[in-house]
């Protein structure tokens, strides 16, 4: 320990979303797809109704039946 050891040079890198509030995270500059944008609004809408800030994964498969997704052969 001490000055022998080395650390690659990208362990030095802070994620540009690290420096960013909780809520902002992980949603880049890159706009969504009006598909994705659906998606979203459909959870949010579901939460909201059902006041449920953590849907399961049943729940959110639930939403996207809703949304007329389904399971291709």
């Amino acid at each position: 320990m001490g000055s022998e050891t080395s650390t690659p040079d990208h362990a030095h890198k802070v994620n540009a979303d690290d420096k960013l509030p909780r809520g902002k995270r992980g949603q880049g500059s890159e706009m969504m797809t009006p598909e994705e944008l659906a998606f979203v609004r459909a959870v949010d809408d579901y939460k909201r109704k059902n006041d449920r800030p953590f849907p399961t994964l049943r729940e959110i498969l639930q939403i996207l039946k809703s949304l007329g997704y389904t399971k291709s052969p």
